[in-house]
């Protein structure tokens, strides 16, 4: 174990530093300059201010010692500042790394419980054989919930339960008289069911194919052949083995919520990590685009790493060779 974990994070630091080289070089290829982008709102078009600009932000030296300079102050926790705000990039992704991330583990822990029990239903009713309809149906929710687009099943949740029946508060993460956790909750409603539908589609799948397969081991026989429940045998003997896959695609699933929640934000104006990124990109705000996307990075290769050091402990069967 502690070979593969030493392993694995090595491989972590190069994939890491690979994300900066091409993240910092991309971003200096993109059209539009961001310091005529900042004086432009301001209704400033003067080229010596410009220049000034440029120097005092390091964007007139060579792009070799531009990254070079970037990649020092990052190992060294500094991420430099807003070219825009003037504000301190640490400061504003933590801000909105944190309300990302309530999304995010909201959405995760929906899509997860959801699609497990989805999963598991639907190969217990595949394998029992004795309701077809309800095959079919288990069979299709699933594939329904992943074709939905998160933009379209937010508008149609705002207008049904927002508006309609004005049980949930449409936008924004707290409310200007009473905000508290209470009233995060409450706002986190909408939001949260519109990022977990497609991920518990697809974690149902994934369960149920397991579930499948699971159920089909020799072992499966042996506890029928005991005179155990179905229950029983489905949900203590073939669903911890079943959840390998299940948590394979958990963790890929955070990842993809944590940078792809940009739709289901803009929607419910939720001031998380893909908000500011899209501003930031839209604004050429260089350091707040390579301090996010180096977050987004960093969170990706941990969740991978942590996935599958969690393989041991789920499965004891599986051990870590050198």
């Amino acid at each position: 174990m502690r070979t593969f974990v030493l392993r694995r994070l090595f491989i972590t630091i190069g994939v890491v530093f690979g994300t900066t080289l091409l993240v910092f070089f991309l971003t200096r290829v993109m059209p539009g300059d961001p310091i005529k982008t900042m004086l432009a709102s301001a209704q400033v078009a003067d080229p010596a201010l410009v220049e000034e600009y440029r120097h005092a932000y390091g964007l007139d030296q060579p792009l070799p010692v531009q990254y070079l300079r970037w990649l020092w102050n990052v190992m060294h926790g500094n991420l430099g500042r807003s070219i825009q705000s003037s504000q301190q990039v640490t400061a504003a992704l933590g801000r909105a790394f944190q309300a990302t991330s309530i999304l995010a583990l909201g959405g995760m822990l929906t899509a997860v419980l959801a699609g497990i029990v989805m999963g598991a239903l639907g190969a217990f009713v595949a394998v029992g054989r004795r309701h077809p309809i309800l095959a079919q149906v288990t069979g299709l929710a699933p594939l329904i919930l992943t074709t939905i687009p998160p933009f379209s099943l937010g508008l149609f949740l705002i207008i049904l339960l927002a508006v309609k029946v004005r049980l949930f508060p449409p936008v924004g993460m707290y409310s200007v008289r009473n905000p508290g956790a209470g009233d995060l909750l409450w706002h986190l409603v909408l939001p949260t069911l519109t990022m977990a539908a497609a991920s518990a589609g697809a974690t149902a799948r994934v369960a149920r194919s397991a579930l499948l397969e699971v159920l089909r081991e020799d072992y499966i026989r042996t506890a029928h052949a005991k005179g155990l429940h179905e229950r029983m045998v489905l949900f203590q003997h073939a669903l911890r083995n079943a959840l390998i896959p299940v948590v394979t695609n958990t963790g890929i699933m955070f990842g993809s919520m944590l940078s792809g929640a940009v739709l289901v934000e803009s929607v419910f104006a939720w001031p998380g990590l893909g908000k500011l990124m899209v501003d930031a990109i839209l604004r050429r705000d260089y350091p707040i685009i390579e301090g996010g996307t180096l977050l987004i990075a960093l969170i990706y290769v941990a969740a991978n790493l942590l996935v599958d050091v969690s393989y041991a402990f789920i499965d004891p069967r599986i051990r870590y060779g050198r």
